[in-house]
C-alpha cells in the first residue's frame, strides 16, 4: 500500500498553507469543517522497480482550494507554489 497521501497531507499541512486553511481533507471536505479548506487526492500512482532493486513511485496529485470568494483561493493558491 503507497504512503503518497499520507505523505502529500504532511506537506500541506506543515506549510504556510495549513494556517490560511481551516480543514485538510483527502477527497472530500468535512462537512463541518468552515471555509477555506483543502482537498487533496492521488488519482494515478505508479510503481517501477529499478536496476537496482529499489522501487520508485510516482503519483499525480491534485489539491483543490474550496474558499468564499476568488481573492481567498489566490491567496492559497500561491502559498501552495511558494512552499
Amino acid at each position: 500500500m503507497s504512503n503518497t497521501p499520507k505523505v502529500l497531507y504532511d506537506i500541506l499541512k506543515d506549510g504556510d498553507v495549513a494556517d490560511l486553511v481551516t480543514d485538510i481533507s483527502p477527497y472530500v471536505r468535512d462537512r463541518n469543517a468552515d471555509f477555506p479548506a483543502l482537498i487533496y487526492e492521488v488519482p494515478n500512482e505508479t510503481f517501477e522497480r529499478t536496476s537496482s532493486g529499489y522501487v520508485r513511485s510516482q503519483a499525480d496529485a491534485t489539491v483543490s482550494v474550496v474558499a468564499r470568494g476568488a481573492a481567498e483561493a489566490e491567496t492559497i493558491a500561491d502559498a501552495l507554489f511558494d512552499d
